[in-house]
């Protein structure tokens, strides 16, 4: 009896079709995100001005669900949208000079400020079993929903915004490294480090005067999730 029964379930699971979807991820995370192009700088400009800019990551976050596909034992599709917000800040000294004359100096501070909706897709090796560590190179496309750039002039004291400065879509690679534990019937804990590295340049500046530096986004982030496996009530909605 027992023994027609294991065959019996042998042959369901040999030619009964895996789901479409295996498994869906509902994720959110910070990440720190940067542009490069732009650079820390100290130096001479003309009409007798000097200047010195500081950079620093933009503290951010990645928030959105997941949807998984399990080719084997080893291996699985990842197809994400997330919401994500990307950017950098920096400080700028300067102080001009006249033929023997100091001038005036200025401090300010900018920080730019972009919303994305992001699409990803990212195969994964699977290293492990219930619980496991995986390792995975993909890539992604962005639509910017919103972009600004805030600046600060602390002397003379004074605030702008402005918008407009990039394009409208992202592109590039992500790479991902992550483990996810078991931790009961069809739930799993799940923690993801991730860089976006930009391949799309997104300064409308660079498209439009040969002198402004080509501009990439990139970013790292750390999200947390709970993933949960295929079950009728919630993935017969889905496929």
């Amino acid at each position: 009896m027992s023994s027609s029964l294991a065959q019996d379930t042998l042959t369901i699971q040999k030619y009964y079709p895996k789901p479409k979807i295996t498994a869906i991820e509902f994720l959110f995370g910070v990440n720190s995100s940067t542009i490069r192009g732009i650079n820390s700088t100290t130096g001479g400009g003309g009409g007798g001005v000097y200047y010195s800019t500081v950079l620093n990551n933009r503290i951010g976050y990645s928030i959105g669900v997941g949807l998984v596909h399990t080719f084997s034992r080893y291996f699985e599709l990842h197809a994400r949208i997330l919401w994500e917000t990307k950017g950098i800040s920096q400080k700028t000294d300067s102080i001009s000079f006249s033929t023997g004359t100091l001038g005036r100096a200025t401090i300010s501070s900018s920080e730019e400020n972009s919303d994305y909706i992001t699409i990803s897709l990212l195969p994964q090796l699977i290293l492990g079993k219930c619980s496991h560590f995986n390792v995975g190179a993909g890539g992604y496309f962005g639509l910017l929903q919103n972009s600004k750039v805030n600046i600060q002039y602390y002397y003379p004291s004074r605030s702008a915004t402005q918008k407009g400065y990039f394009n409208p879509d992202d592109f590039g690679l992500l790479f991902n490294f992550g483990y996810t534990c078991h931790f009961k019937n069809k739930t799993k804990f799940t923690i993801q480090f991730s860089n976006s590295y930009g391949l799309r340049q997104i300064s409308k500046f660079h498209d439009l005067y040969s002198g402004s530096p080509p501009l990439y986004n990139n970013s790292y982030s750390l999200m947390l999730g709970i993933r949960l496996a295929n079950s009728k009530k919630l993935f017969n909605k889905l496929q």
